[in-house]
């Protein structure tokens, strides 16, 4: 899987600089919504370039924060929670391309298709049942914030997405993207990140 991602990325890079078309790049920022986490915020920086007809390849690194890794189970009606993480940096390295959809003058409807490698660190802590002695029964759920250890961590990941841009002239455009990423941390562990997005396009 990552032989293929490489092979990917270079795909993509190599077209890119073998295209004639204006450049642009994309500066824009929004929030994060991890499916266990808390939302956090992102920032990225784009490299995009326009191939043939309706299709765009792009580039981007950028840095997402959250926090805590939210965990909750139930006993005997009482709901208990802690979490196993928390102070989240991510820094995603994509290449992906673009597929215009829709035109309607100077809006512009598209959806995006990625791949990429994603650097992580985060603090991991373990988390313990409190039973009664006497009954075994659940009487509290903590997280040992002594156990914290520092992780650092890199996977790929893969994401589709659905973007509108509306052309403010021939130079700048603003645009709106929402994204679902699938981070592979095993073949049997995936996190789906969810992102808001809004910026700015500048021709170069």
């Amino acid at each position: 899987m990552k032989t293929m991602s490489i092979l990917f990325l270079s795909f993509l890079f190599s077209t890119a600089l073998l295209a004639q078309s204006p450049d642009k790049i994309k500066v824009s920022g929004g929030f994060i919504i991890p499916s266990t986490s808390v939302k956090g915020f992102t920032a990225n920086i784009e490299y995009e370039r326009r191939l043939t007809g309706n299709w765009k390849i792009y580039f981007y690194s950028g840095i997402y924060a959250w926090n805590k890794n939210q965990l909750s189970f139930e006993s005997e009606l009482k709901y208990y929670s802690g979490y196993s993480e928390d102070e989240h940096i991510l820094y995603p390295l994509y290449a992906g391309a673009k597929l215009k959809i829709s035109s309607i003058k100077t809006f512009t409807v598209y959806a995006n298709f990625e791949l990429g490698y994603n650097f992580i660190s985060y603090n991991e802590y373990k988390n313990f049942v409190v039973k009664d002695e006497n009954t075994q029964k659940v009487t509290g759920y903590y997280t040992d914030q002594s156990s914290g250890k520092k992780i650092n961590d890199g996977f790929l990941g893969f994401g589709v997405g659905l973007g509108v841009t509306q052309e403010i002239n021939e130079n700048v455009s603003l645009m709106l993207e929402v994204k679902r990423n699938v981070l592979l941390k095993s073949s049997d562990d995936l996190l789906t990140h969810y992102y808001y997005n809004a910026g700015v396009l500048i021709s170069i």
